[in-house]
C-alpha cells in the first residue's frame, strides 16, 4: 500500500524466499524462489487498469 506509493515509477519490487525440506511433486527441489513485478504494473493493477489475469502474466517467477 503506502510503501509502494513512495517508490519511483520504472522500478521493480523483488521478493526472495529460501526454502528447506519442502515436499514437492515428482522429486522436484526448489531452494530459492524469486518473484518480481514492476511498480508501474502493481499500480495499474491497484487502480483497476490491469485485470488479475493480466497482472499474473506480467509477474516474473524464478525457481532455483
Amino acid at each position: 500500500g503506502e510503501i509502494l506509493k513512495g517508490l519511483p515509477a520504472g522500478r521493480s519490487v523483488k521478493i526472495m524466499a529460501r526454502m528447506r525440506n519442502m515436499d514437492l511433486p515428482e522429486g522436484k527441489e526448489v531452494r530459492k524462489l524469486t518473484v518480481r513485478a514492476t511498480i508501474d504494473d502493481l499500480r495499474s493493477y491497484g487502480d483497476g487498469r490491469l485485470s488479475e489475469e493480466q497482472m499474473r502474466s506480467r509477474i516474473e517467477i524464478k525457481e532455483s
